[in-house]
């Protein structure tokens, strides 16, 4: 049995009790040490004072259809891989009603009654007043369609779209769809996919040419194009009817999935989720006509950093991508999901491990590479030549281009919309765990293991026994504190709105690019656990460690989607692609929601301003029905009141005390600082 020696100090001047009796047996069984749950098959329960409702399940809830190539209106279950959450106030005076809720389905399958491709689910909800839970409406729509759950129209409106993914909601409710499935032929949108997930037998089965009906001022009305051509767009839709209005041909054919609109309601930044992926603009002529304006592509070192793209010509639409290149844009690793906050613009940046061989092409033909990426090329370098691994001349010449050079963990970057530049806001990874140890073995593994082949793509990490650096054994034990990898989701929670409480949190979503690089612990390569995480937005420079789990999806699942209503008192969420051997519901994508965030909000108000060098660590929530969480990364250990320890955690910020009966206790940090919490029923 393998033990940990812990060193706790137990005084503490400031309680009356007699703090001796709380003391640490300096050998604790590793086993007794509480972990997250890597092989979890639902959703956890949220920390208290949270909780969580299930609103729509795929492939198990009924969608309501419209007449869809030679099948009448009707009804069928709905698609699955639920992604972007878009959210539309129902503004109607007299109204008890919140608004829409808009679910894409990023999932490719052939469909007689929904429409082949992608799809979305549109729903009304309400907020029972007792009980803050969420109901799903009855409704009846425009075109006759009646029920609870509607599928959206694109197949008679637009033509179908493909793998709905990301997207926006404007300032106003206004919601976009982002057709990420970027395809080149007319046989990559019929073969390669199927009706189980991504991959199958057939996707879009019409792949003659497209004529385009559009209301865009230029070349695209009346326009002939080849059918895979008439997908990689932002597509607006009317939730309130659930049909698709246009697709945005004049925001550039590009594999989009995020996009921003500002409060002005005029300017749109919009992400592609491509290594390169080019960030770009529309600024409309007029605020929430979104028909006529102007397209750039950013460009980090010219004078003027947004360069103008004629998109009055659909062909400079077709090859949005070829002409960023050719004007120099700056190439970014996978733009997923972007939020505005308080007059900056946060993107996420998932990352790509090994991304030279995906942006060297469009390097060599003008494009630039971002700033970040240059100087976290150097940074590696320096550990590469430190530790042997590259010599003089290589570490000189090293940069993102270099086959080695690695974005395992991806980050958060924010645009200062004053000064248009863009900078790291959170990066990746495991925060303060031995980052520069980390990094060395990271590298110096994957140099070992690609020394023959060059096939940096294929490394994976943990397929490598322990030999270079035994201080990161990356077990699962390493994992109980924060760990933030390939963000995904990203948007902003704002408790009690408009009152002294306010409060305004980032949302961030998990999804992992692989198991490699220490996302996953040894031993459960077989599960890619995503997690959901908060950051108060008070916190100058944060780190991972500043971060709050909230939420960790069932096993296999990407967590995704997370928007807040405008009353800051519900999380809806998205649980997509989980395993199929999950129990039910939770072997099916499915929204969720998440509510008491008026209650959370107040017993973490004070904990982010807390001194951390000050005499106590500050708990939260007290009194707690679930989960105990501290202001910073500790080693704990939890006792009754007569001294017996009950529970020791290491390197986290929260600990599980469902199975304590409600009661008094102590909880002790590493500093020998103890704090009293009450457990209720």
């Amino acid at each position: 049995m393998k033990k940990i020696l812990l060193s706790f100090v137990a005084v503490v001047a400031t309680c009356s009790l007699s703090w001796g009796q709380f003391t640490f047996d300096p050998q604790v069984d590793f086993e007794t040490v509480p972990v997250r749950n890597w092989l979890t098959e639902t959703i956890p329960v949220p920390p208290s004072p949270l909780n969580m409702q299930i609103l729509f399940i795929g492939s198990t809830d009924m969608v309501q259809t419209t007449d869809t190539y030679d099948s009448a209106a009707g009804e069928t279950v709905a698609k699955e891989w639920h992604d972007f959450i878009g959210f539309t106030p129902d503004t109607l005076s007299g109204s008890e009603d919140l608004g829409w809720i808009s679910v894409n389905h990023e999932m490719i399958q052939t469909n007689d009654m929904i429409g082949d491709g992608g799809g979305m689910t549109v729903f009304k909800i309400r907020r029972d007043p007792e009980t803050d839970s969420i109901i799903v409406l009855d409704q009846t729509l425009e075109d006759g369609r009646t029920g609870k759950f509607f599928n959206v129209d694109f197949v008679n409106t637009v033509g179908e779209t493909g793998m709905n993914c990301g997207g926006i909601t404007g300032p106003d409710g206004r919601i976009w769809t982002a057709e990420e499935w970027f395809r080149s032929d007319p046989g990559s949108i019929y073969g390669g996919v199927g009706s189980t997930g991504f991959f199958g037998t057939e996707g879009v089965r019409d792949t003659t040419d497209y004529l385009i009906s559009s209301d865009l001022p230029g070349d695209f009305d009346g326009a002939s194009v080849q059918r895979f051509e008439n997908f990689n767009y932002m597509v607006e839709i009317d939730p309130r009817q659930a049909k698709a209005v246009r697709k945005q041909y004049n925001w550039g054919r590009m594999p989009y999935e995020g996009g921003v609109i500002l409060p002005d309601n005029q300017t749109v930044y919009i992400g592609a989720d491509a290594t390169p992926g080019y960030y770009v603009k529309f600024v409309a002529d007029t605020p929430g006509d979104f028909v006529s304006g102007t397209t750039f592509v950013y460009k980090h070192d010219a004078a003027e950093k947004w360069i103008e793209i004629d998109n009055t010509s659909l062909d400079s639409m077709l090859v949005m991508n070829s002409i960023a290149t050719r004007v120099g844009a700056t190439m970014y690793n996978r733009l997923e999901w972007g939020a505005y906050h308080d007059g900056k613009v946060y993107w996420t940046e998932t990352g790509r491990d090994y991304p030279a061989g995906n942006w060297s092409g469009e390097f060599e033909a003008g494009a630039v590479l971002a700033p970040h990426h240059i100087d976290r090329a150097a940074e590696q370098a320096t550990v590469l030549l430190e530790n042997g691994v590259i010599d003089s001349a290589a570490a000189a010449e090293f940069s993102p281009l270099s086959p080695e050079y690695a974005d395992f963990f991806g980050r958060v970057w924010v645009h200062d919309l004053a000064t248009d530049e863009i900078t790291p806001f959170l990066e990746g990874g495991f925060g303060d765990l031995a980052i520069s140890a980390r990094d060395v073995a990271l590298y110096t593994r994957a140099i070992k293991a690609v020394a023959e082949s060059g096939d940096f793509s294929s490394v994976d990490i943990g397929d490598f026994e322990d030999d270079i650096l035994e201080s990161v054994a990356f077990d699962v034990f390493d994992y109980n504190r924060n760990m933030m990898s390939n963000p995904d989701g990203l948007n902003f929670l704002t408790v009690n709105p408009g009152t002294e409480q306010e409060r305004t949190y980032m949302v961030i979503c998990e999804d992992l690019n692989g198991h490699s690089a220490g996302r996953m612990p040894r031993g459960i390569s077989a599960n890619r656990q995503c997690e959901l995480y908060i950051l108060d937005m008070t916190i100058e420079n944060p780190t991972v460690d500043d971060l709050i789990l909230i939420s960790v999806v069932p096993r296999g699942a990407e967590v995704t989607g997370a928007i807040a209503s405008p009353d800051g008192k519900t999380l809806f969420v998205n649980s997509q692609h989980p395993s199929s051997s999950n129990p039910f519901p939770y072997n099916h994508s499915l929204t969720y929601a998440i509510t008491g965030w008026s209650e959370f909000s107040e017993v973490t108000s004070n904990s982010v301003s807390i001194d951390k060098n000050a005499s106590l660590f500050n708990i939260f929530p007290n009194p707690v029905a679930r989960t105990i969480n501290f202001d910073e990364v500790m080693d704990v250990a939890i006792y009754n009141m007569e001294g017996k320890r009950l529970k020791v955690a290491r390197n986290t910020k929260s600990v599980d005390i469902q199975d304590l009966p409600a009661a008094t206790y102590v909880i002790m940090n590493d500093k020998g600082y103890a704090r009293k919490f009450v457990v209720q029923d």
